[in-house]
C-alpha cells in the first residue's frame, strides 16, 4: 500500500467520526427588530394617538399611574372641529388591561381592552361592542405621543400586580351614609347627639381594596345666618374591604358628638346641617368624596384645612371675624 493511500484512508475514517452539521441559509446581517413587549403598567402610561380611522381625525387615550384614563375623540366637519372627552378607568386583569367610563362599570355594552405584553411603542387596542344579536371587534393601533412624566412612576408601587389601582377601585366603592342627630331640651338649650352611620360596598367580586382611609365632617349651620357652617366634629378610621361575600361590605358608627346651643337667634348657635365623608387610599389620595350638599363634594381640595371649630361658607372658605360656637 503506497503512503498516498494511507493518508487518503486515515482521512477518510476521521472524516466519519466528525459530526454532522446540516448546511444553513447564512444568518442575515440586518435581522427584523422584535417588537419590546412589556408587562410594565408604566409604560402603558402617558398619550397614545390614533389619526384618521374612519370614525374620527384624531383619537386618543392618556393613561395616568392612578388607574384614570382620559379619552379624546376629535372630529372635523364643514363646520368646523369637535372634541367629546370621556373620563375611563384601567385596571390590570390577568392577561389584559381593561378600560371603562365611570359609573357604567365593566358589564357595559362597550369594552375596551389591551392585551398583556403588549408593544410599548405600538399599542394594539381592541373595542368590543355587544348587543342582544352580535358581537363587533375592532383592532386599533396607537402610537405613543407622550411619556408618562418622569416624577409619576413613584405612583404605581405595583404595576404588574394583578390588581386595580387603588385609587381607581376606591372611586366605585358603594356607600351610604345614615346621620343619626337625636335632640333634646335642657332649659334654654337644645342638645343634638350627633354621629353618622356609614355603610360601605365593595363593588367587585374578584378583587379587594387595599387599605383605605374613610374621613368624616361634620357640620352645623348658623341659625342667624344660613349662609355659615361649622366643623363640629370630624375624625377617621382605617379599614379594608375583601371580595367574598362575608366581607365585602363593613358598617361603622362615628362617635357621637354631643352638640349643644341656645334655641333662638344668636350668631353662636349652630345646629346639626350635613356632613361629609372622604374615601382615601394609602397615600392619601382622595379617590371618592360623598356629602350631604352637592357643593361640598365639589370641593374636595379644601376639606384638608378644615378645622373643628372653625366657620366656612357653602363652598367651604373660611368666613373671618365669624361667631364660633358658644359650647364645643
Amino acid at each position: 500500500m503506497t503512503l498516498k493511500l494511507k493518508v487518503t484512508l486515515v482521512c477518510v475514517s476521521l472524516a466519519l467520526l466528525l459530526p454532522v452539521r446540516p448546511v444553513c441559509a447564512e444568518d442575515s446581517d440586518t435581522p427584523e427588530a422584535a417588537p419590546r413587549l412589556s408587562f410594565n403598567a408604566m409604560d402603558l402610561c402617558g398619550k397614545w394617538s390614533l389619526r384618521g380611522d374612519g370614525r374620527y381625525d384624531t383619537r386618543t387615550f392618556e393613561f395616568f399611574p392612578d388607574g384614570r384614563v382620559t379619552e379624546e375623540n376629535t372630529y372635523r366637519s364643514s363646520r368646523g372641529e369637535t372634541t367629546e372627552t370621556y373620563e375611563k378607568l384601567w385596571k390590570i386583569q390577568g392577561d389584559q388591561v381593561l378600560i371603562w367610563k365611570k359609573g357604567e362599570g365593566e358589564s357595559s355594552g362597550q369594552s375596551i381592552f389591551i392585551e398583556i405584553p403588549f408593544d410599548a411603542a405600538n399599542l394594539q387596542i381592541s373595542e368590543v361592542w355587544k348587543s342582544p344579536s352580535s358581537t363587533r371587534v375592532t383592532k386599533m393601533v396607537f402610537n405613543r405621543t407622550e411619556a408618562a412624566k418622569p416624577d409619576s412612576r413613584s405612583a404605581v408601587a405595583n404595576p404588574a400586580a394583578d390588581q386595580l389601582p387603588p385609587s381607581a377601585l376606591l372611586s366605585e366603592l358603594g356607600i351610604a351614609v345614615s346621620p343619626s342627630a337625636k335632640k333634646s331640651t335642657e332649659g334654654y338649650y337644645k342638645i343634638e347627639r350627633l354621629s353618622l352611620n356609614i355603610t360601605l360596598k365593595n363593588p367587585s367580586m374578584r378583587e379587594s381594596t387595599g387599605p383605605m382611609t374613610v374621613s368624616y365632617w361634620i357640620f352645623g349651620k348658623n341659625i342667624s345666618d344660613s349662609k355659615q357652617f361649622c366643623v363640629l366634629s370630624k375624625g377617621k378610621f382605617d379599614c379594608a374591604l375583601g371580595n367574598t361575600a362575608t366581607d365585602r361590605t363593613i358598617k361603622r358608627t362615628t362617635e357621637t358628638y354631643l352638640n349643644k346651643y341656645w334655641d333662638y337667634s344668636s350668631s353662636g348657635s349652630f345646629e346639626y346641617a350635613g356632613w361629609i365623608v372622604t374615601v382615601s387610599d394609602p397615600a392619601g389620595r382622595v379617590a371618592l368624596i360623598k356629602a350631604s350638599k352637592s357643593e361640598w363634594e365639589r370641593q374636595g381640595d379644601k376639606l384638608p384645612a378644615l378645622d373643628v371649630g372653625k366657620v366656612y361658607d357653602l363652598r367651604l372658605d373660611k368666613v373671618d371675624g365669624a361667631h364660633v360656637p358658644r359650647y364645643m
